[in-house]
């Protein structure tokens, strides 16, 4: 159920204006613990997606979400990476 809940709140974060996406970056991006447990579990439920309904948009939303977890390994401030996978 949490990935399908994931998959929700991804399809809401593409519809929605940059302003309503940076509000909700901001409470997964506290920490970098908190952003990379998110991009985690934001991966398998993009993957599950586009196992059944194969998409490229979820390939690119998946390879944004590895970019960004190598930025955080790397330590780059969590807003900053989470931020340039929806901007």
């Amino acid at each position: 159920q949490v990935k399908n809940c994931l998959f929700q709140v991804m399809q809401i974060l593409q519809t929605v204006s940059i302003g309503k996406k940076l509000q909700f970056l901001e409470l997964v991006s506290k920490t970098r613990e908190e952003a990379l447990s998110w991009i985690d579990l934001t991966i398998i439920a993009c993957r599950q997606q586009m196992l059944s309904t194969p998409n490229m948009q979820f390939a690119r939303l998946i390879e944004k979400m590895f970019n960004a977890k190598t930025q955080l390994q790397a330590n780059v401030n969590p807003r900053l990476a989470i931020d340039n996978i929806f901007i």
